[in-house]
C-alpha cells in the first residue's frame, strides 16, 4: 500500500466498493491498519465511517489512507499487521487503543 490519497470523503468517494485491507495515515507514519469483508462493507464505506470522525477517536487526524484489494481481508489485515510488528515492535497506534480498549471493556464485562 504505497499510494496514499487525501483523507476526505470527496477523494473516499472514489475508493473501491469492494473487499480489500487499507492503513489511515497521519503524515508518513500508519496509524490504523484495518479491513473492508465486501458486500455491504467496503473499502469506500469503511473509509467514510472513520471520515465523520467521530467513529474512532484514535483516526480523527488520519490526513491521508492506502487501500489494497484483497480477496481474503482478514488474512490480509492480519499479514500487515505482522509485518508492521516485526520492523517496528508495535502495532499502529490507533490498533493498539482499539485492542486495549477492547480487552478492558471484555474484563469489566467478566465482573
Amino acid at each position: 500500500m504505497r499510494k496514499k490519497w487525501r483523507f476526505a470523503p470527496a477523494v473516499i468517494a472514489f475508493a473501491p466498493d469492494e473487499a480489500g485491507v487499507y492503513a489511515l495515515w497521519k503524515g508518513d507514519e500508519i496509524i490504523y491498519i484495518g479491513r473492508a469483508e465486501g458486500i455491504s462493507v467496503t473499502l469506500r464505506s469503511c473509509l467514510l465511517e472513520h471520515a465523520q470522525r467521530d467513529a474512532r477517536p484514535c483516526v480523527r487526524h488520519a490526513t491521508h489512507y492506502s487501500w489494497e484489494l484483497a480477496r481474503n481481508p482478514a488474512l490480509r489485515e492480519s499479514e500487515l499487521l505482522s509485518e508492521f510488528w516485526s520492523v517496528r515492535g508495535c502495532f499502529p497506534r490507533c490498533n493498539e487503543i482499539e485492542t486495549v480498549e477492547r480487552v478492558v471493556r471484555r474484563m469489566q464485562g467478566a465482573k
